[in-house]
């Protein structure tokens, strides 16, 4: 049987991949909503969280008839009466417009986007961070990966966070620009730009070597699935027109006119060979991995806010006493868990796997007494995104601990489950907790 040489674990494994890494529809959503608005356009919702554009702005719609935008990316319409940001809409939507990257109209309010507020990245801006975790600046780079074919292998947003106090530079996920708060006053702190990103540019480097590794790692892969399919193929093919040519010039000294046949298969013969070393040298220089110079984008400041609400607080030694619950948790229920936490942004802080190889994604929260807990759009975004696979604990009482053991609340599907209140963050009262919470598993 021919499943017999496929790797389902690597499969699957990269399925998840995949998933974690996927463009969630909100950011696309919520970036385009607020990018169209502020051209004058207007945007209606519609139920099932689909969207109508009764018409395209003056500044968008010159754009979309360039010639740059139609020959990349085709003609827009003048009207959109039902769009979505999400590809797997349900049955009753298949006639809605799909609004993301390549799209005529997503790609025209990107470069609008550009040619009018990139030099504002440069100036800075200010945000709030309403769990007072953060206090100082965040630098933003794009660091791309070319191969030796001179083609981008990959280019990606890298943002690095500095504080204020203790002056350490960490590596933080560009998306947590959705948990913060615009601030409404300009700041009047200043920064010395140039020394920032002198300190941050070994923490880039690594970042982009660590970038690299990953393309290589990927590229591999294909060559290895280029060099089993093509070069085996070829060399198979080669190997059939050698035994074709010597039972040809067998017959050629045995008194036939084969001189056509012979000169038609050495011509085959040359081609096959020729695009075997053609794929091999193209699997060589697709390998061949260099490190462009990093560009910066910009900068921003963050605060803490003037008073920090009891359900954005984060208690460190709390959120470290509801980690240890979590872990321990998860071992004894059989499951192999990993801390993610120190990565800011991904929306979740633990990722457990089953014996089956069914992953948890697990935002934990604790709770010095019992109260409410707050997410942030990046948790709640990545809540919608992984539907039943993402979970949320929440711990009280971690004062207790460790002397006395606890368990934690666990709610599977949050973004489904619970009715939060939006302000700023989702915020989830305790009593709701502790309703919809399904007592572990």
């Amino acid at each position: 049987m021919a499943t017999k040489h496929i790797d389902f674990t690597q499969i699957k494994d990269l399925r998840e991949r995949a998933r974690e890494n996927k463009l969630i529809p909100d950011y696309t959503a919520n970036f385009f909503k607020k990018a169209f608005v502020k051209a004058e356009g207007k945007i209606r919702e519609r139920p099932r969280s689909l969207y109508a554009i009764d018409s395209i702005p003056y500044w968008i719609r010159s754009i979309t008839k360039e010639d740059t935008i139609k020959k990349s990316f085709g003609p827009t319409l003048n009207s959109y009466p039902k769009i979505t940001f999400d590809k797997e809409v349900g049955p009753k939507d298949q006639d809605a417009e799909f609004i993301t990257f390549g799209h005529p109209l997503f790609e025209s309010v990107l470069e609008w986007i550009s040619r009018n507020f990139s030099g504002d990245l440069q100036k800075g801006a200010c945000f709030i961070d309403h769990s007072g975790q953060l206090d100082g600046t965040i630098l933003f780079f794009e660091g791309a990966i070319n191969d030796g074919t001179g083609r981008v292998a990959g280019k990606r947003l890298f943002s690095y966070y500095v504080d204020s106090k203790t002056n350490s530079v960490e590596y933080i996920q560009p998306t947590i620009l959705w948990d913060l708060q615009e601030s409404q006053s300009k700041n009047s702190t200043t920064v010395d730009l140039d020394a920032l990103k002198s300190k941050v540019q070994s923490e880039v480097i690594q970042t982009l070597r660590s970038y690299q590794k990953e393309l290589l790692e990927e590229r591999t892969r294909q060559s290895e699935i280029k060099e089993k399919y093509g070069i085996e193929s070829l060399q198979k093919l080669i190997f059939n027109h050698d035994s074709d040519l010597l039972q040809l010039k067998a017959r050629k000294e045995a008194g036939d006119n084969v001189d056509l046949a012979i000169r038609n298969k050495e011509e085959r013969q040359r081609q096959y060979m020729d695009n075997k070393k053609d794929l091999e040298d193209l699997i060589k220089r697709e390998k061949s991995l260099t490190l462009n110079t990093p560009t910066f984008l910009g900068i921003i400041e963050v605060i803490p806010p003037n008073v920090i609400q009891d359900e954005m607080r984060e208690n460190t030694v709390s959120e470290k006493a509801a980690m240890d619950v979590t872990m321990k948790y998860e071992a004894s229920h059989g499951r192999t868990p990993r801390d993610v936490s120190k990565i800011i942004g991904p929306g979740y802080d633990v990722k457990s796997i089953d014996k089956d190889g069914n992953t948890r994604y697990i935002e934990v929260k604790g709770r010095v007494g019992v109260g409410a807990v707050a997410l942030s759009k990046n948790e709640w975004f990545k809540a919608k995104q992984l539907g039943d696979d993402y979970y949320l604990y929440v711990v009280w009482n971690t004062k207790d601990y460790p002397q006395t053991e606890l368990t934690p609340l666990i709610i599977q599907n949050p973004s489904t489950n619970l009715n939060p209140k939006l302000n700023i963050h989702y915020l989830v009262d305790a009593s709701e907790i502790k309703e919809k919470s399904d007592g572990g598993s």
